[in-house]
């Protein structure tokens, strides 16, 4: 049997053990997972869903949307058609194109009917009175300073012909009639009375008007009388009338035929005058012989 010492020292581990198992445990140490072996792909370089990669596909003989080719390039002719060819052009008269105008028997073309302001305007002076008709004639009323007409009637000779028409004074004291005419591609002014009502010759040569140039002249003319104012223009000369009398018989080679700044409204053909009423009638004009 056991002393009781033995007995003591048993009692004593066996309380011993259950006083260990009752001490509370230490928290268990976490441990951190390893680091997980899969890369993670950035966020910018993920691997895209399987897409399948590009590839040319069979082209088909014929390009897609393009309609198979003739033999023919696009844009000619097949060798088989004859090819088109353009419709000859022709002219076809312009809607505002003027009349030709007609000769008479002895080649004469009315520039005035007597009757109306046909193939005329009013030429664009500041300051010019109404143009009108009376009495079978054309009335250029006084202007502040001058009022005049321009030719509206398409195309008008230039050269190597005659001009022609009666004009007369009714009031004032300066030119009743100055006659602006083609000359080649220049125009030149036949004045008749002016700087006063008495200087007659042509506006301009060599830059000169017709008070200071080689065909300056003077002339009284009455009031009311109807006076047959004439111009000859070919390549070399100039020539003018007035009735029976010739005032300008210019050779024209090596001079400057121009015209007067003042008188421009009545480029290339008219007839003005300045601070003076006048009247014309019987206006024409030919080819010169």
């Amino acid at each position: 049997m056991a002393s009781w010492k033995q007995l003591g020292a048993a009692l004593v581990a066996v309380l011993g053990l259950v006083a260990c198992s009752e001490k509370p445990s230490s928290p268990p140490v976490k441990k951190e997972a390893p680091p997980s072996t899969k890369a993670e792909a950035p966020k910018a370089d993920a691997p895209k869903a399987a897409e399948a990669p590009k590839a040319d596909a069979p082209k088909a003989d014929a390009p897609k949307g393009d309609a198979p080719k003739s033999d023919a390039p696009k844009g000619e002719a097949s060798m088989t058609l004859p090819p088109k060819t353009a419709a000859p052009k022709t002219d076809a008269p312009k809607a505002d194109a003027k009349p030709a105008l007609v000769p008479d028997k002895d080649g004469w073309m009315s520039l005035f009917d007597g009757q109306s302001l046909k193939n005329w305007k009013a030429a664009d002076f500041a300051g010019h009175g109404e143009v009108a008709v009376k009495d079978g004639a054309l009335l250029i009323p006084m202007g502040q300073p001058m009022t005049g007409i321009v030719w509206d009637g398409g195309e008008i000779l230039r050269q190597d012909y005659e001009i022609e028409l009666e004009a007369k004074k009714l009031d004032g004291g300066d030119f009743f009639c100055a006659l602006t005419f083609p000359y080649n591609k220049e125009s030149c002014t036949f004045v008749c009375g002016g700087w006063g009502g008495g200087v007659v010759g042509l506006s301009c040569v060599d830059g000169y008007d017709a008070s200071e140039n080689p065909t300056t002249k003077t002339m009284n003319f009455e009031l009311n009388k109807w006076y047959l104012i004439k111009v000859r223009s070919t390549k070399t000369k100039i020539e003018c009338w007035i009735d029976n009398e010739k005032m300008v018989d210019l050779e024209t080679a090596e001079k400057r035929i121009g015209i007067r700044i003042e008188c421009e409204p009545c480029v290339p053909l008219g007839v003005a005058s300045f601070q003076t009423t006048g009247a014309i009638r019987n206006f024409r004009v030919k080819k010169a012989n």
